[in-house]
């Protein structure tokens, strides 16, 4: 005989003890061994035996002590729903078998006419049925769950999706596709859409919208099978503001070939002028007698001197353009007098003003603190401003170069009274390859590269610069840049020796330079740690640490601040070469012990940048 847990559990409420012995008997002579009945006696004991134990099929009499009739099953059910039912009816109840099966049960059976073989049948009947039904239930459970996926995620698609029929009709649109063609999708297939049959690859489309509009669209189609019938699945894209863009970019890429087409056509003209000037001045000096022409010479050679300087600064403003734009020659800053850079300028150009009948005044505010700056490359800015004002300064105005307090540090300007910019070119003036288009505005040459300079100088001085003008009023020309002071140096020092990090701190803290704000961190995790909350300057590492180690922290550093110098310490320089280090991210290589007036070297010239 099977064991227990093996055999098929079959409950029996039935209140007739004949009736229940004839039952358990069919089943034991049909299949020895195979089924374990339990009898419960009314509907309440068999309630609380399926509760207790479970059963794989339950055998139900409709005529119990405390239930009769539908009602039995349809208390057993709410009770107990997912047990297997099987109704017994009497020969009396003979309609109560088809209508128990419309209620839920899986089959019913006539007591006066049951055999064993039937009884058997009707049971494992009933098992396969009730596991047929959950396995059903559980494929349709997911089949709805896929649907309601599928339809969420149409309805969050920001792609617009048309299923269509062979004849263009709307059978299915989602939300955005209902935003896209301006209209819904409610009444099924009296909407028409005309879509391309592009097929998988992209085919472009426009979409004309019922408030006259029209839009752009990407469509892509396939042939399916939607509800029994061919279909085609059609996915838009709206692609307007992409096609829009695209668009400004050719503009703007035509727009700056054109611009460098004028650019190196001025540039051209711009050398070879004065080269013109040069050749004709000298042609005209062959043809004088030096002993009687001496003073018509002086003027010609004055001439001749003044187009070579010119020309140096067009070789100048080339050379400096691209020099700066790839980072440029380093800055040497020095505390620099506002005044002294304003007078300066002022003097270069004193006898420019006066042959042009334009006053040239400074007004620099009293007790301004110095400039923290490269003297040549302010003096170069304020140059090329002063230069631009007088040449488009008529006789009679003026041009004044103030210098203020700013937040930023101090603010220079240079202002005249000349014919203005207009508004639509102010955003563009400072580009490379711009040329202000306005009448008159290149009367006086130039490659038109001095404003780019400009910016340029005035950005690696970590300042900014803007323009403020009113076409036919004049312009003024501003640009902040950093007060001088002690410059404050962060230093992050990483060595596991409390000696190493002592020396350090007393090093830089001597330092007559700068500032010195010094952090320690004795492991590389306490280094990350401080690198997360605070801003350093430089990071001197030991290449030995505790925990992570000094080449680790070297990559985690270079790859979250690519552009902090990290320079790397050692007292085996056997372990760890100089090329090794610098080969791995390192921007310096230090040898312990340390050589002071190397290193006090080294930062005085990363301050000076």
């Amino acid at each position: 005989m099977r064991e227990d847990e093996d055999r098929v559990k079959v409950l029996l409420v039935e209140d007739n003890p004949d009736d229940a012995l004839i039952l358990r008997q069919m089943l034991e002579v049909a299949s020895p061994g195979r089924y374990a009945l339990r009898l419960a006696e009314n509907l309440s004991n068999g309630i609380r035996a399926l509760w207790e134990e479970g059963a794989d099929v339950v055998l139900l009499d409709l005529c119990l002590p405390d239930s009769g009739g539908l009602d039995t099953l349809e208390r057993m059910r709410r009770a107990v729903s997912d047990a297997p039912v099987v109704v017994l009816t009497g020969a009396e109840d003979d309609g109560l078998g088809p209508e128990a099966v419309r209620r839920g049960a899986q089959d019913f059976l006539r007591k006066d006419s049951l055999e064993g073989p039937l009884l058997v049948h009707a049971v494992e009947f009933a098992r396969e049925r009730h596991r047929m039904t959950g396995r059903m239930a559980a494929v349709l459970e997911e089949l709805r769950s896929r649907e309601e996926d599928l339809w969420r995620l149409s309805r969050n698609s920001a792609d617009a999706i048309l299923v269509l029929d062979p004849n263009q009709n709307v059978l299915f649109g989602n939300p955005a596709a209902e935003e896209l063609f301006g209209r819904r999708f409610e009444s099924a297939e009296e909407e028409v859409v005309d879509v391309p049959c592009g097929g998988v690859e992209a085919t472009e489309m426009r979409v004309s919208r019922p408030d006259g509009t029209e839009r752009t669209a990407e469509v892509r189609v396939v042939e399916i099978d939607w509800q029994g019938r061919a279909a085609r699945l059609a996915t838009i894209r709206d692609v307007t503001d992409r096609r829009k863009a695209e668009a400004r970019v050719r503009e703007s890429e035509e727009r700056v070939q054109s611009l460098r087409e004028d650019y190196f056509r001025i540039a051209t003209h711009d050398f070879l002028a004065p080269l013109a000037t040069v050749q004709g001045v000298v042609e005209l000096i062959q043809g004088l007698d030096p002993g009687d022409h001496r003073e018509v010479m002086d003027g010609y050679l004055q001439l001749i001197l003044e187009q070579v300087r010119h020309l140096h600064g067009l070789a100048r403003d080339f050379m400096d353009v691209e020099s700066l734009a790839d980072g440029g020659p380093r800055l040497h800053r020095e505390a620099l007098p506002p005044a002294g850079a304003v007078r300066e300028a002022l003097r270069d150009y004193g006898t420019v003003a006066a042959s042009a009948g334009v006053s040239v005044t400074e007004a620099v505010e009293e007790g301004l603190p110095p400039l923290w700056a490269d003297r040549e490359r302010v003096h170069q800015v304020l140059s090329n401003l002063v230069s631009n004002a007088l040449r488009h300064t008529p006789r009679g105005g003026g041009v004044t170069l103030r210098a203020a307090r700013h937040p930023q540090g101090l603010c220079l300007s240079v202002e005249d009274t000349g014919e203005g910019i207009p508004l639509e070119e102010q955003g563009q003036i400072f580009d490379r390859y711009h040329q202000v288009r306005s009448p008159g505005r290149r009367r006086h040459g130039g490659a038109g590269l001095g404003l780019a300079i400009c910016r340029q100088v005035v950005e690696a001085h970590g300042g900014k610069i803007w323009v403020e003008s009113v076409p036919g009023e004049g312009s003024a020309f501003r640009f902040t840049l950093p007060a001088a002071g002690r410059p404050v140096l962060r230093v992050l020092v990483v060595d596991d020796d409390p000696d190493v990090l002592e020396l350090l701190r007393r090093f830089f803290v001597g330092l007559g330079d700068c500032e010195a704000d010094i952090h320690a961190a004795r492991t590389g995790p306490e280094a990350v740690s401080i690198l997360s909350y605070r801003e350093v300057d430089l990071v001197l590492c030991d290449c030995r640490l505790p925990g992570l180690d000094g080449f680790e922290l070297l990559h985690m550093v270079k790859s979250t601040h690519p552009s902090l110098p990290v320079w790397m310490m050692t007292a085996y320089g056997d372990l760890y070469p100089a090329g090794a280090m610098l080969g791995m991210g390192a921007d310096r290589y230090l040898a312990k012990p340390f050589r002071f007036p190397e290193l006090q070297q080294l930062v005085a010239g990363m301050l000076s940048r």
